[in-house]
């Protein structure tokens, strides 16, 4: 999320680099989304769990404060902006990597959750109302805006029958 709110492109040199970016970083949003409305397997916790945010936070925290530290001394490389900020980034200055690393602490456990909620609400939405097949269930799902919009359209296309028809008896003398 705050990758597509705060995008570091200026480093992306070879061609399709940016555009792989953004299509990668789409996808992180919307694939979640898809399975989720898969079901089956891929069923989301109790909004309440806290076991998997928790655990990703202490596999996250690990995994940048030892190997990638240490791969970014030995190697003298930036990786994901471990020994420097971004040039976007809106936590630069003394102590920028505690603040970054706070920052996605919270981010995992609120947006995370935020996400869920969401989505969830979405594929209800989704299910409930446009997969209805008939009108009448359309009418109530959606109120009285389909209802002036189904009569308007009948009405242009009644209108439309007309308009050939007449063209017709026109063209060809009926």
């Amino acid at each position: 999320m705050v990758a597509l709110l705060l995008p570091v492109t200026n480093t992306r040199m070879l061609s399709f680099e940016i555009g792989i970016y953004w299509i990668q970083h789409i996808l992180i949003i919307a694939i979640p989304f898809f399975l989720l409305y898969q079901g089956g397997p891929y069923v989301a916790e109790p909004l309440k769990d806290m076991m998997w945010p928790v655990m990703s936070l202490g596999i996250l925290y690990f995994i940048y404060w030892i190997p990638v530290q240490l791969l970014c001394i030995l190697t003298e490389v930036n990786l994901n902006n471990m020994v420097c900020p971004a040039i976007s980034d809106p936590f630069y200055g003394r102590g920028y990597r505690l603040w970054a690393m706070g920052h996605c602490g919270i981010c995992i456990l609120g947006f995370g959750k935020l996400y869920t909620c969401i989505s969830l609400q979405v594929i209800h939405i989704i299910v409930n109302c446009v997969f209805i097949y008939s009108v009448e269930s359309l009418i109530l799902c959606f109120g009285a805006h389909f209802a002036i919009l189904r009569t308007n359209l009948l009405s242009h296309f009644s209108c439309l029958i007309t308009c050939l028809k007449a063209r017709e008896d026109v063209l060809f003398g009926i």
